[in-house]
């Protein structure tokens, strides 16, 4: 079950344009894994642009420390183009 999970989150990740040596370090740490979903969760999607990917990827990483309820924020404003690279 839980390869099927890792399989349905890296093909997710795929989808985002997450390189895939990037997606497989990924897979590997359970505790982005588990805020990565949350965060694809927030943004309602199934694929995006690279640049969105990344976006959405450097929030995951580099803001796993923020208040869940600032999230949905940031996360539309990576979708909305609002946000369009890493400071």
């Amino acid at each position: 079950m839980v390869e099927a999970n890792d399989s349905a989150m890296k093909q997710r990740l795929l989808a985002i344009g997450i390189d895939s040596k990037t997606v497989d370090n990924i897979i590997k740490n359970d505790k982005v894994v588990a805020n990565f979903e949350v965060i694809l969760d927030i943004a309602g999607i199934k694929e995006c642009p690279k640049k969105q990917g990344d976006l959405l990827y450097a929030l995951t990483t580099k803001g796993k420390n923020l208040p869940k309820d600032v999230l949905p924020t940031f996360v539309a404003m990576i979708m909305n183009d609002k946000w369009v690279r890493v400071a």
